[in-house]
């Protein structure tokens, strides 16, 4: 079940993202009176942990740790992993709307925005995590997937290219066949990626395919680069 969960957030993540709608925690989806319940929840049942200013966990739902650590993901993957983990000794143990109005409360703290209506659990999916200056490609060394063209380069390098632009995905491992089958309608980019480890996937055979690859973005001034940790087939050929 883990497995599915975890295979289906990607996958949304990444339809949300390549979607690009343009809806960002700067847009005001919650509203002051729901980020009030979200504190009162938050003081129950998390505080003790993550302290009455969100800062322990070396600030990991609080100010820049924040914004790198879920920077590029959609609300839903902060609802989800607010869900599996807390409360510490009773994950899952409140109501789905309690977590919605918990993460109300978290936005207030890091000074996004509010508006005139509450945060619903169907808009998690589509309201992507950005810092304060906008939306931002993933950080260096962020895991990302990409979906691009295999081609040669030489001295026995690969790259990616006709590329997304890289998402931030939190599975290194290859995908199962219901993601495998949300990247392969995912359109083709402008981007080219130098592929690092690249020949233990034998990537001569797949030469010309449509490929999701996923790894650790490096990002180079002659070039990003993805240290790669999985790459696989979408299509045999690579059209635009």
């Amino acid at each position: 079940m883990r497995g599915k969960l975890v295979t289906f957030l990607i996958a949304v993540g990444f339809v949300a993202w390549a979607a690009d709608n343009g809806k960002t925690v700067l847009d005001g989806v919650y509203s002051a009176d729901q980020a009030a319940r979200g504190q009162a929840a938050y003081t129950a049942s998390c505080s003790a942990c993550h302290l009455d200013d969100l800062t322990a966990y070396r600030g990991a739902l609080h100010g820049i740790a924040f914004v790198e650590n879920f920077r590029a993901d959609s609300l839903d993957s902060l609802f989800r992993v607010t869900k599996n983990t807390m409360p510490r000794d009773a994950p899952a143990s409140l109501r789905d709307d309690t977590y919605v109005d918990i993460i109300a409360y978290i936005l207030q703290v890091n000074s996004y925005p509010s508006g005139k209506e509450d945060l619903k659990m169907d808009a998690l999916k589509s309201v992507r995590i950005v810092g304060k200056s906008g939306p931002e490609t993933p950080p260096n060394f962020a895991l990302v997937a990409v979906i691009g063209c295999l081609e040669p380069e030489p001295g026995d390098n690969w790259a990616l290219t006709h590329a997304t632009e890289p998402a931030k995905t939190r599975n290194p491992d290859a995908s199962r066949s219901a993601e495998l089958t949300v990247y392969t309608a995912v359109p083709l980019g402008t981007r080219t990626f130098r592929l690092l480890e690249a020949t233990y996937y034998r990537p001569a055979s797949h030469k010309g395919s449509k490929m999701a690859a996923k790894g650790f973005l490096v990002k180079h001034p002659d070039g990003d680069q993805i240290n790669i940790t999985s790459l696989q087939v979408l299509a045999e050929s690579c059209t635009k």
